[in-house]
């Protein structure tokens, strides 16, 4: 639904105080748009930066077209908000959430 943007260091660091304490970072970043599909992926080993530019009110037009949210009954959500499922007089306008 969202586009996903995952930033991850590369190389190696070692503990100054104690050399048998090291970690390998494993790079690969990348970049997904709103489906999942894979825009743009760095390597394992290589500093660099990613960019890619995405329209995002297409993609929110389309989101709107899947109907995921149309069946919704957010009225129905208030024994969510409490932990034993007795906080049922919640209305969601009054909280300030948009539907």
């Amino acid at each position: 639904i969202l586009p996903v943007v995952a930033a991850n260091r590369v190389g190696h660091e070692m503990a100054s105080t104690d050399p048998a304490l090291q970690m390998s970072f494993y790079g690969s970043s990348f970049i997904t748009d709103h489906k999942g599909k894979l825009l743009a992926e760095a390597d394992r080993d290589s500093s660099g930066v990613l960019v890619r530019e995405l329209d995002l009110a297409v993609m929110r037009e389309e989101r709107l077209t899947w109907g995921i949210y149309r069946d919704r009954r957010p009225e129905m959500y208030g024994s969510l908000l409490g932990l034993d499922g007795s906080n049922t007089h919640v209305h969601w306008h009054d909280r300030g959430v948009r539907l």
